[in-house]
């Protein structure tokens, strides 16, 4: 019996084991070594296939983020990926970053986090962390010429290879600014197209730009003169190893014949949610999806599990003009399921209006199974059990004490019956015990002599009424048979 209980409890505890480890992922990232002022892609994984997650950066390690794209079934919003699939997936997303110029050696330390991960089966799996590493070499230089005379010819080292220059392909722009109007969308080096509203009264635009690298040569900037219609500027980049890129500027200027129209428009927005705790409340910046533009008017918010506490929305929206009217709605409570965020922008005179949407999602919070895993306050980091877990640890448990209580009352039996047979070796064992009397025995005995005595009185009773009869007959025969006798002498 007692090796049936041990072989259980092992049982038990290897499938314990099994079970907590069952759903543990752990996302990793490629890391790379690039040269200096490149972009560098980096794919970030899961060991096992997810269900859902959202993926986000926590630090860029000194290099500038550029985008994401999200795998098939996620969406991306600034740094952030969310993803869904019934079937799995592992590539959580992909993203693009630009390291620094460097004159040395340099490693770019970036992170990413994982949260509100679930398996396929909707089962929780654990937050995870990884860092890619990103090791920046400096681009090649020349060795610097030395004080003699050009004239006068060197000796060449036989056998040394001579020092090249490696050329920089960078045809980025830095910047790129217009006197007059706002650049729409808002200036990215990877953006090559823009437009610029300007009035009727606009003779000319200044342009403006700068390249990332200072070898690389700019031209197309400057005044240029405007005619009624579309103007059409082009910048055109040449990289040092004589690459080329463009970025095109069309400036609309109204004719003489159409009227004007102006278009409202946000020339920034900025969303931060509102949280409140114990010492007050506290703000935190919400990415949105897609990527502000001005004459974008559609954005949505997804808030995760990680941010269900927020209870409204301040926003910043600035408007193209200083003197647009902007007005606000739905921002002021955000409940569980889908709220809409309306932006209102209108013109001075009230004539031309434009209106965004924000559409928000709040997930609905799931009660705690025990208060005490939540409140008590211990956990600075996320929880490493999940529900399932904690009810099967509960479970698990109770039969481990049941077990123990129940091996704990063999061995106690198994003790005592051992101790009463070493009787013997016990001091006065010797003595005789009164035999105990066989209680079952005299009690049948009891009832047997109480059932002899009350047949030997029936029968006693019987013969004393068969003397009674006997008797009673024979007194009246006598009775009947004897003679009368006469008066006078008897002889």
């Amino acid at each position: 019996m007692k090796r049936k209980v041990i072989k259980i409890l092992f049982i038990l505890l290897v499938t314990w084991f099994g079970y907590t480890i069952a759903s543990q992922a752990a996302i990793s990232a490629e890391s790379k070594t690039v040269k200096s002022g490149e972009t560098v892609q980096i794919r970030v994984t899961s060991n096992q296939k997810v269900g859902a997650y959202t993926l986000t950066v926590t630090n860029n390690g000194g290099a500038t983020f550029q985008s994401v794209v999200a795998p098939e079934g996620a969406t991306a919003g600034g740094t952030t990926v969310t993803g869904a699939s019934t079937s799995g997936i592992t590539l959580l997303g992909t993203y693009t970053f630009k390291v620094p110029v460097v004159t040395s050696e340099q490693k770019c330390q970036i992170k990413f986090s994982a949260t509100g991960m679930e398996t396929p089966n909707l089962e929780t799996i654990s937050p995870s962390s990884t860092t890619a590493t990103i090791t920046v070499k400096p681009t090649t230089t020349t060795t610097p010429p030395s004080n003699n005379d050009d004239n006068i010819p060197q000796e060449s080292n036989p056998g040394s290879t001579p020092n090249t220059t490696a050329k920089s392909s960078n045809n980025y722009l830095s910047s790129l600014k217009v006197s007059e109007g706002t650049l729409s969308p808002e200036f990215n080096f990877r953006t090559y197209q823009y437009t610029v509203n300007v009035g009727k009264e606009v003779e000319s635009i200044k342009v403006t730009a700068s390249a990332e690298h200072n070898k690389a040569k700019v031209s197309g900037t400057g005044t240029k003169t405007l005619k009624p219609g579309e103007n059409k500027i082009n910048v055109t980049v040449k990289a040092e190893d004589g690459k080329s890129r463009t970025y095109t500027i069309v400036v609309n200027k109204p004719t003489e014949e159409e009227p004007q129209e102006v278009k409202v428009m946000l020339k920034s927005l900025v969303v931060k949610g509102v949280i409140e705790t114990e010492e007050g409340e506290e703000t935190l910046e919400l990415p949105f999806t897609p990527d502000f533009a001005s004459d974008v008017y559609e954005y949505e918010i997804l808030l995760d599990e990680a941010l269900e506490d927020i209870i409204r929305l301040d926003i910043e929206a600035i408007g193209e003009q200083e003197d647009y009217t902007i007005d606000i709605s739905g921002n002021e409570e955000i409940t569980e399921g889908e709220n809409i965020v309306t932006i209102t922008v209108k013109s001075k005179d009230g004539q031309n209006v434009a209106t965004y949407k924000i559409l928000v999602t709040k997930p609905e919070k799931v009660m705690p199974i025990s208060a005490s895993v939540v409140d008590n306050g211990q956990q600075e980091n996320p929880p490493l059990w999940n529900t399932t877990q904690k009810i099967f640890i509960t479970v698990f448990t109770a039969i481990t004490a049941i077990l123990g209580i129940v091996f704990g009352v063999i061995e106690y039996r198994h003790s005592k019956k051992k101790g009463e047979n070493k009787t013997a070796e016990i001091p006065f064992s010797k003595i005789e015990e009164k035999p105990k009397e066989d209680k079952t025995e005299t009690l049948q005995e009891f009832f047997n002599a109480d059932k002899e005595e009350k047949k030997e009185k029936k029968e006693r009773k019987s013969k004393e009424e068969k003397v009674d009869k006997k008797e009673s007959t024979i007194d009246k025969f006598d009775k009947e048979e004897k003679p009368t006798r006469g008066k006078g002498k008897h002889f």
